[in-house]
């Protein structure tokens, strides 16, 4: 995005602002390495700052802060020097990134695992693997980060945001992955194996496109904008949950395979347990019988069948023996 003079030159003020107030915490980290309260206070101190010129900046700012924090602080308390030229490194580091215009940098899933401060190890694969759950419930998100490198062991969890899609969301959940009260309208670029339940109720989804692969166990999708269950897979192995899709009359391009599908119309517990006039859409039964009837036609025009009345030529004569 092209910035204009002015706006450059706000966010140039603005981390002004702060290295002036940088000063004297790096100062004081110095003198004593293990001094817990200057972290605390610089923490304070850009917590106090408001909006932050970019999402790329406040990330790399939380990300130094966590490294120091989880990683060098404890071995600043043995007060050696290598405690001591590290914290110089890492507040030196600092400075650079808010002399450096980043603004337009996009978030690679590694800063944005960073400044989520969540603990992450590098995988042979080049993925990035973390143990433990995500919880971004309740963040008020407009998107997600981008976690599209990252595999999560546990729980995902983004719920109650403002989210109108899923892009972004790590591509394998160990366990549940839950994307309920949102606005979503479109599954795509979401993950592709949940080791437990796919919950995305309280949506607007209109299909399913997009959904995973595999669902260990339940697939959640009540109280949606659902016309067509198109993008499932033929199998799920728990409950499909689809209660609240009022617009939903066909359950033709849904799973064949599953636990229990519970609907508006009644719960089921086989594909043939499901009614005919649900199973079969209005538009597949029209589409069925014109396709009969133009085979029909094929088949007639090809026996030689007319359609229309005989007449001679207009240039027959007939003549009495």
């Amino acid at each position: 995005m092209n910035k204009t003079l002015g706006e450059w030159d706000a966010i140039a003020q603005d981390r002004l602002a702060v290295l002036n107030a940088l000063t004297p915490v790096v100062q004081a980290v110095m003198l004593t390495p293990a001094n817990t309260s200057a972290v605390e206070g610089f923490t304070t101190l850009l917590t106090a700052q408001g909006d932050y010129p970019s999402d790329m900046f406040r990330v790399e700012v939380e990300h130094i802060l966590f490294e120091y924090d989880a990683n060098f602080l404890p071995n600043a308390a043995k007060n050696d020097l290598h405690a001591l030229q590290r914290h110089r490194e890492v507040f030196a580091e600092l400075a650079a990134k808010l002399e450096t215009p980043e603004s337009d940098s996009p978030l690679t899933s590694e800063t944005a695992l960073r400044g989520l401060g969540i603990k992450y190890s590098r995988r042979a694969d080049g993925m990035l693997e973390v143990a433990d759950k995500i919880d971004l419930t309740g963040k008020k998100l407009g998107t997600l980060p981008d976690l599209s490198n990252v595999v999560v062991l546990g729980d995902f969890s983004a719920g109650g945001n403002d989210l109108k899609n899923i892009i972004g969301a790590p591509p394998f959940v160990g366990g549940t992955a839950t994307f309920a009260g949102n606005v979503i309208k479109s599954l795509a670029e979401g993950p592709q194996y949940v080791g437990v339940d796919f919950v995305v109720s309280s949506n607007n989804l209109n299909d399913l496109h997009g959904s995973p692969l595999y669902v260990g166990r339940d697939y959640e999708a009540r109280q949606n904008l659902l016309t067509t269950l198109a993008g499932t897979q033929p199998e799920l192995n728990g409950v499909f949950s689809l209660k609240g899709n009022f617009r939903l009359v066909s359950f033709e391009q849904g799973p064949r395979v599953f636990e229990e599908m519970r609907t508006e119309f009644g719960d089921f517990k086989t594909w043939e347990d499901i009614p005919e006039n649900f199973r079969t859409s209005a538009a597949t039964i029209a589409r069925q019988a014109q396709e009969f009837r133009d085979m029909v036609t094929e088949i007639s025009k090809q026996a030689g069948v007319l359609s229309g009345p005989v007449a001679a030529p207009k240039t027959a004569r007939f003549t009495r023996r």
